[in-house]
């Protein structure tokens, strides 16, 4: 982590090259010494390099090449998935992510599956490490809901890969579905719309606290071709002023 505005941004590109040749020249075996005596001299006092490494899991790498979704079943469970998903980041999990599953398991009569996704529509990819840890935070708090691992970054690509789906969504996702800045134009919104619609999902809609105002889904101004597709959970049935963001803010965050 590169103390901040200690380095204009080429510093921070230099920094960030070394780090990648030092690594480069340890995986080929290559005598890394000066590389490494130069980023020692580039690193600020307090500044450390902390190295982590994953390798994908069976499975993850087709995930991203060829977007094929990958499921995992707890041992002992059925690997049917019953067309009830919560989409999400899980960064990390928490008390209301699990209620808001036992809530639509009960309104629709089916089995949830959590889904994570490598790619995201307005956040970096994740690469193999942030994957690991994100299975095994639900994995630790989930020991028998499936977990499908996708690269359907956009709603619409996710009603092509599960058509006659329900969808489990905060509002403020589902503002983001909404959002013109996602599509090329009014027209594209409009077809994308439109391919919802025709693969016969539905969007379960839960409120959240949105810069300190709790919002349900009559409280949202969207298309209405949008509207149609949702079902809202009010307030009393539901309200977790829980986050993930706020959780990450904790040292080593309590799972909740």
């Amino acid at each position: 982590t590169l103390a901040k505005e200690e380095r204009n941004r080429q510093e921070e590109e230099n920094v960030a090259a070394s780090l990648l040749l030092l690594a480069l020249s340890e995986s080929c075996e290559c005598n890394s010494d000066a590389l490494q005596a130069a980023l020692d001299d580039a690193l600020l006092p307090g500044e450390t390099v902390r190295v982590g490494q994953q390798r994908a899991g069976d499975g993850w790498g087709a995930v991203l090449l060829d977007g094929r979704a990958l499921v995992d079943v707890p041992d002992g469970e059925s690997d049917d998935l019953q067309g009830l998903l919560f989409p999400g980041a899980f960064n990390p999990p928490h008390r209301g992510h699990l209620k808001m599953a036992e809530i639509a398991e009960a309104r629709t009569g089916k089995k949830l599956a959590w889904e994570t996704c490598l790619q995201n529509a307005d956040k970096p990819p994740l690469d193999w490490i942030a994957v690991a840890g994100r299975l095994a935070g639900l994995r630790a708090v989930d020991a028998r809901r499936p977990i499908v691992l996708s690269s359907d970054a956009k709603f619409v690509e996710k009603a092509l890969s599960w058509p006659g789906a329900t969808f489990v969504v905060g509002v403020d996702t589902l503002t983001r579905i909404a959002e013109p800045r996602f599509y090329d134009d009014a027209a594209a919104r409009h077809a994308a719309l439109a391919q919802l619609r025709e693969q016969g999902v539905r969007l379960l809609v839960f409120g959240r606290e949105v810069d300190g105002v709790f919002l349900e889904l009559d409280d949202l101004e969207l298309p209405s071709e949008l509207c149609a597709l949702c079902d809202g959970v009010d307030e009393g049935e539901f309200r977790d002023d829980v986050s993930s963001s706020a959780l990450r803010g904790v040292s080593e965050p309590p799972i909740l």
